[in-house]
């Protein structure tokens, strides 16, 4: 969270608690998104993804803002 708090994201918001974790965010371009996920502690967090969540999804699309929970969750869902 840390890393996020300090990246180029515009906005962002997390959600859950024990093993269901949920990250929505928006950036300005893909170049810092990108930038993002394969640095720092994200990047750390990935390379031992398996020792840290049994299942991870993602899926990225163009906004101006950050969706609702609900949106983001039928969106994540429809598109993985």
């Amino acid at each position: 969270m840390a890393q996020l708090r300090e990246s180029d994201a515009k906005k962002y918001t997390t959600k859950g608690k024990f093993m269901n974790h949920y990250t929505v965010s928006l950036w300005p371009n893909e170049k810092s998104l990108k930038k993002f996920a394969r640095s720092g502690a994200h990047q750390k967090a990935m390379k031992d993804i398996s020792n840290i969540a049994s299942e991870v999804k993602v899926y990225t699309y163009k906004s101006d803002t950050l969706p609702s929970w609900t949106k983001a969750k039928r969106l994540l869902n429809d598109n993985t």
